[in-house]
């Protein structure tokens, strides 16, 4: 036991905490006729390797323990079991379980699960290769296992290539294109690049061009490539993978001079990409129906010796990058305009954008500080910019499928600078207000009414105790200034949310005073919203509200609390001017 203040010793590894186990999983191989048992310490692992018997023959396999077994499961290995599927090409892990969670149990030993799970493995492997992929439901998930997705492991840690997953696999046999790069992807690393498959062409001149490419090139240097219409063959050495490309691709071009020569240019330049493009199984059952890419990169090293080395490859799409949330697809085709970037709204735009938002209208007219960073979504390499322009660039490179389009301005001022309501209100969409000011609440309210507009405001009252949530349909026959009026009536029906006005600070060097609080309290607010919003532009039921006003709690007689929110319906206001 360590004295008080000193230094805990190493954790103990499982099989010390509990030599029983350890004696357990040995005698449970034993019982299932497992022979040769051997066992071995590496590092912080421990390794038990065996004779598996396995019908009238024996493989061979070994079991690695991490030091935190049993709470997590063992790896599985056969270097002589060959699974058209359910083990990894390179390593021969065995694929006895799927990734989900609480599918190991601790109280399992690993003799009992290889036993129950291996036979299933290798039928569901076989009637694969034999074309039987309906034969292996209910033997496996339904998850597709493309032969790229291995080569990843063996690929550059900071590098990676992207292309269009609609794109069928080419007719011909070989091939010439580019894509755009950038570089270094990591400082580091002068080899480390992002880039994008921009285009393919084959030796008759039929052209794949990248629908996508103006959204997906990342950089702006071209770099030449081969491409070849086959599966690459299973190696770990990539640049045998390389020499047996160029070999196919010469064979297939012996007969013309001109391609052959245009083939020397690309393997002439200082730095050029071999591509594998092949038919490979992207959907569960599918297979060799959608597109696979295996890349290679190859420039010069330290010696200046031509270097290959796999690129890990990764499709993107449309679909792709929505099919993770219900309402994916509806809402890369609705727009929608945002004024104000501050806690509330900047929030609000990342969290749309990355959600497959199609359009996005940013309006302010405040610069991004260091410290009102400390509240938004971006920092360092973005100070001093305008935060409009700020989320455009940010945003923009990260989410390409977004349209954004950034204003600057500040509405309603009486002089030059003022930003026209038109601007907001003309095709853009449902309207998101979160300037948090009363004045643009009421007059955006207001003319969104009129217009028949979607209009959504927020804000977070002083010292972040809690905030507020406007629901105004195109249809509704309130507007913002009619709570504002209830709230003057003293209406006990129209919940107040909770303030700190006392919690207010003026920053070194600023004009205006700020309220006080995190930005994670502030995103109570902001992720409701989306919700909201998600739910008002896609009619997406799961996000449906039934509230025309919600206030956020986050402080209770001063003290903090779970968040809670309370949602109120809205009467028109007798005396509103907007009646």
């Amino acid at each position: 036991m360590s004295s008080a203040g000193s230094a805990p010793g190493p954790t103990r590894p499982w099989w010390e905490i509990w030599p029983s186990r350890r004696e357990g999983e040995r005698g449970a191989l034993a019982q299932h006729g497992a022979r040769k048992i051997k066992e071995k310490v590496a590092g912080r692992h421990l390794i038990l390797s065996c004779e598996w018997p396995l019908g009238e023959e024996r493989i061979d396999l070994e079991i690695t323990f991490s030091e935190l077994h049993p709470f997590f499961r063992p790896t599985v290995k056969s270097n002589s079991l060959r699974l058209h599927r359910h083990q990894n090409v390179f390593s021969s892990d065995i694929c006895l379980l799927t990734e989900d969670t609480g599918e190991w149990r601790s109280d399992q030993y690993v003799a009992d699960l290889i036993q129950e799970q291996l036979p299933r493995a290798m039928t569901a492997s076989e009637a694969h290769e034999q074309g039987r992929a309906e034969d292996a439901k209910g033997l496996e998930e339904d998850t597709a296992d493309p032969l790229y997705r291995h080569f990843r492991f063996l690929s550059h840690p900071f590098s990676s290539l992207i292309f269009d997953a609609t794109w069928q696999v080419p007719k011909g046999a070989c091939g010439f294109g580019h894509a755009a790069i950038r570089r270094p992807r990591i400082g580091s690393d002068p080899r480390s690049f992002d880039g994008a498959l921009v285009e393919i062409v084959d030796t008759a001149g039929s052209r794949l061009s990248d629908r996508l490419a103006a959204k997906l090139v990342t950089g702006p240097i071209n770099v030449p490539l081969i491409w070849v219409n086959r599966r690459p063959t299973i190696t770990k050495d990539a640049s045998a993978s390389y020499k047996t490309a160029i070999e196919l691709v010469r064979q297939q071009l012996a007969l013309e001079p001109g391609a052959l020569q245009q083939m020397e240019r690309v393997l002439s330049a200082s730095h050029h990409l071999i591509v594998y493009l092949y038919g490979d199984e992207i959907e569960y059952g599918r297979a060799g129906r959608g597109l696979g890419a295996v890349c290679l990169s190859v420039e010069p090293d330290a010696n200046y010796k031509a270097r290959a080395e796999y690129i890990a490859t990764y499709p993107v799409s449309e679909e792709i990058l929505t099919e993770r949330t219900s309402f994916g697809k509806l809402l890369l085709e609705k727009r929608a305009t945002l004024i104000g970037t501050g806690a509330i709204g900047n929030f609000i735009a990342s969290n749309l954008i990355r959600n497959g938002l199609g359009f996005l209208r940013i309006a302010d007219d405040e610069m991004l500080e260091p410290g009102n960073s400390v509240r938004w979504s971006l920092g360092r390499p973005f100070w001093g910019l305008s935060k409009t322009v700020a989320l455009a660039l940010h945003l923009g490179q990260n989410y390409p499928f977004t349209k954004i389009e950034p204003i600057s301005g500040c509405l309603g001022k009486a002089f030059k600078g003022a930003l026209p309501l038109d601007m907001l209100l003309n095709e853009g969409g449902l309207l998101i207000d979160a300037t948090a000011t009363f004045e643009c609440v009421s007059a955006l309210s207001y003319f969104a009414k009129t217009r028949h507009t979607d209009y959504v405001a927020a804000y977070a009252t002083e010292g972040l105790y809690g905030g507020l949530i406007f629901r105004q349909p195109a249809n509704a026959p309130y507007c913002f200034n009619c709570l504002l009026l209830h709230w003057a009536d003293g209406n006990e029906t129209y919940p107040v949310p909770p303030t700190n006005p006392s919690d207010r600070l003026r920053p070194v060097g600023c004009s205006a005073a700020t309220f006080m609080g995190a930005s994670f309290d502030a995103e109570e607010v902001s992720l409701q919203v989306c919700r909201t919003v998600v739910g008002m532009l896609t009619g997406d039921g799961a996000y449906a509200d039934d509230w025309d006003g919600a206030v956020l709690a986050l402080r209770s007689s001063g003290q903090r609390c779970l968040p809670r929110w309370e949602g109120f319906a809205i009467e028109p206001h007798a005396n509103c001017c907007a009646r």
